[in-house]
C-alpha cells in the first residue's frame, strides 16, 4: 500500500505468513539437497524481534525454522527478497545470521545451521557478490583463510519459465506476479496469477495479491476487475472493488486509479456485518493467529462503511500484532 517502503517486501511477507505456503515455497524454490534433509511437517516462522533497534533495516524477510531428519535438531531457512541488484545484500544476509546466531548463544547451546537464499525478481540482470569472499576481490590469498566463504542459494526469477512454476495456488501465483515482465507481458501474468490463485481461493492470499497487483501494475481497473470475474469467486471480485476504493481514499495515483467507483461496493456493510465480520476474523487468525482474533469485539464495535478498507489495509501493513494494534487504534 501507499504507507509501504516496499510493497513487493511485504507482498512476499504476507504470502509466506501462512504455513502451507512456507512448506510449499520450501519444497519447490530451497535447495534440493538441503529439502531431502529437512522434517516439513512442523515448520515455524522466527521472531525476529530481538534484533536491535539500529539494526532494524536488517530484518531477515522470512526466516523458517524445521526439524532436521538428521543431526542437528533444527535447520533454519533464511529468505532475503531483492527488487534490483545490491553489491553488498550477501553482507546483509550474513550479518543477520550472526545477530541470530548471537541470541542463540545466550543458551549456552550449539549453534543451529543457517540456509541463506537469495529471492531475486529484479529487471536488470544480478552481478552482485553471491559468496562473502567475493567483497574482497583484490585480497592476497594468505588472507583467505580468515574470510568466511560465504554462500547462498540463489533464485533469478528472469531465469525461470512459466511451465516451471511450481507450488500450491498461492505460491505459484505470487512467482508468476513477481517474475520480471515487459510492458507487453504484464496483463498476461495477472491473468495467469488471478487463474492460479482462483483455483484455490483463499481470502488472505487473494487480499495480498490483488492489493499488490493494483497498487503496482499499470493495469486499467476495467480490465482488471474483467479478469477478476473470470477467474475468481464473486467475494474476489468485492475485495478487489474495495481495494480500488482504498487506494482512491489514500491518494495512490499510478497512472490507472482515477475517479471513484460509481455506488457502492456490492455486500459491503449494511445486511451483511456478520459476513464481513467473518472474513476479517480468518484474515486475523492467518495473520496474527489467536491472539489476533481477541480483537474482533473492538473492531465489530467500530465497524463501518468507512472503516472497513482501514482494517483490511491495516491486517495488511502491519508486521506483527503489536503493530497492529496501534494501527487500529489510529483509526478509531
Amino acid at each position: 500500500m501507499s504507507n509501504l517502503p516496499n510493497p513487493k517486501d511485504a507482498y512476499f511477507k504476507g504470502i509466506l505468513s501462512r504455513d502451507v505456503n512456507q512448506r510449499s515455497f520450501i519444497e519447490n524454490y530451497q535447495d534440493p539437497e538441503v529439502v531431502a534433509e529437512l522434517d516439513l511437517s512442523d515448520i515455524v516462522a522466527v521472531d525476529c524481534s530481538y534484533v536491535p533497534d539500529h539494526l532494524k533495516q536488517y530484518y531477515a524477510d522470512v526466516m523458517l525454522r524445521c526439524k532436521s531428519k538428521t543431526g542437528y535438531k533444527y535447520i533454519y531457512n533464511l529468505f532475503e527478497h531483492k527488487s534490483c541488484p545490491e553489491r553488498f545484500a550477501v553482507l546483509q544476509i550474513f550479518l543477520y545470521m550472526a545477530l541470530h546466531w548471537t541470541e542463540q548463544s545466550q543458551s549456552q547451546k550449539d549453534l543451529d545451521p543457517i540456509v541463506p537464499t537469495l529471492f531475486y525478481q529484479g529487471t536488470q540482470p544480478w552481478k552482485m557478490p553471491l559468496r562473502l569472499r567475493e567483497l574482497f576481490p583484490n585480497v592476497s590469498p594468505v588472507f583467505l583463510k580468515y574470510i568466511p566463504d560465504g554462500d547462498v542459494n540463489f533464485i533469478d526469477l528472469s531465469n525461470l519459465s512459466e511451465d516451471e512454476v511450481k507450488g500450491v495456488a498461492s505460491v505459484a501465483a505470487m512467482i508468476l506476479i513477481l517474475m520480471p515482465r515487459g510492458p507487453d507481458d504484464i496483463i498476461r501474468g495477472v491473468e495467469l496469477a488471478m487463474k492460479t490463485i482462483g483455483q484455490d481461493f483463499n481470502p488472505h492470499d487473494y487480499m495480498m495479491t490483488i492489493s499488490y497487483v493494483m497498487y503496482t501494475a499499470e493495469v486499467d481497473k476495467d480490465e482488471m476487475f474483467e479478469i477478476v470475474s473470470r477467474h475468481t469467486p464473486l467475494e474476489g471480485k468485492e475485495m478487489a472493488k474495495t481495494v480500488y476504493e482504498q487506494l482512491i481514499e489514500k491518494g495512490v495515483n499510478k497512472g490507472k486509479i482515477e475517479g471513484k467507483i460509481e455506488g457502492k461496493i456490492e455486500g459491503k456493510i449494511e445486511g451483511k456485518i456478520e459476513g464481513e465480520l467473518q472474513t476479517i476474523e480468518n484474515v486475523l487468525k492467518l495473520r496474527f493467529g489467536e491472539d489476533g482474533a481477541l480483537l474482533l469485539e473492538t473492531i465489530r464495535d467500530n465497524l463501518s462503511d468507512d472503516t472497513l478498507p482501514k482494517i483490511i489495509a491495516a491486517i495488511m501493513d502491519s508486521r506483527d500484532i503489536e503493530e497492529f494494534k496501534i494501527n487500529l487504534t489510529a483509526i478509531f
